[in-house]
């Protein structure tokens, strides 16, 4: 294994492939992401075990679009049964994964832990309110612009973003390279700090795309007398943005860490 550096204008280029590969095929990329989506709704119901299930989902689910988005550089098909063949291919690792989503179960329990503490719980009680809120825009926007609440949100988004840093790359460097969890989690970390500046284009770019979209939609809604559809508009932008974003992980790994046999990249064919 091998720490590389890619120029920050690759983050940007990292959003495009992620694109241009969910082009290729649309369909079993959003079936795979929606099998995760089932997945969770399924472990929903089992009382307490179900929550601490999803939350050891990510770092996994990174795992098969990576595997995913290789296979589709080499032209072969996807299905939603890559989550089963990822798990069955991967005998020697499975231990170690397990360890990883584990660890990253941990660490988001504490985030979230520590941004209810911060904001003394102000976001709880606004989703708990939601529904009733939604029919007082008025005593919404005064909840939302809670200084508490919005201090929460910040320290929630800044500590969510440390842990991303830490499990960027690490179920990759446990499954294709062979590392333990900690060796994982340092090499991770390190990648993604000697690429800050690819890292920062990447995370501009997808929340620049992300409001050009949402404005874009909203407003042409909005002429063509049609701002009801704007709900179920905005679910379906959401599938495939988070879709294609998942897609896109490999291409980042691929640009800042080395792995042999080296996993393919079109930009470097």
């Amino acid at each position: 294994m091998r720490l590389l550096l890619a120029s920050p204008r690759q983050g940007a280029a990292w959003v495009r492939l992620g694109f241009a590969a969910f082009a290729q095929q649309p369909i079993a990329f959003t079936g795979l992401f929606t099998a995760f989506l089932l997945l969770a709704v399924v472990l929903a119901i089992i009382p307490v075990l179900g929550s601490v299930l999803i939350s050891m989902l990510p770092p996994f689910m990174t795992l098969v679009f990576m595997e995913a988005t290789q296979r589709c550089q080499q032209h072969q098909q996807l299905s939603p049964t890559l989550i089963v063949q990822t798990l069955r291919q991967l005998p020697a690792h499975r231990g170690a994964l397990l360890k990883l989503c584990i660890l990253y179960a941990v660490a988001m329990f504490l985030v979230v832990t520590v941004a209810h503490w911060a904001d003394g719980g102000a976001f709880e009680r606004l989703m708990q309110d939601l529904p009733a809120l939604q029919k007082n825009p008025v005593e919404f926007n005064q909840r939302l612009n809670d200084p508490q609440l919005v201090e929460g949100m910040l320290l929630l988004g800044g500590l969510m973003s440390l842990v991303s840093v830490l499990f960027w790359h690490a179920p990759a460097l446990v499954c294709w390279g062979g590392q333990g969890c900690a060796q994982a989690i340092f090499s991770s970390s390190l990648a993604c700090w000697r690429n800050k500046g690819a890292f920062l284009i990447y995370g501009l770019t997808w929340a620049a795309l992300l409001l050009v979209m949402v404005v874009a939609s909203s407003v042409l809604l909005a002429v063509l007398g049609q701002a009801r559809w704007f709900p179920m508009w905005g679910m379906l932008l959401s599938l495939i943005l988070s879709t294609v974003f998942y897609a896109s992980l490999y291409f980042s790994l691929v640009d800042c860490i080395r792995i042999d046999p080296e996993p393919v990249n079109p930009m470097k064919a």
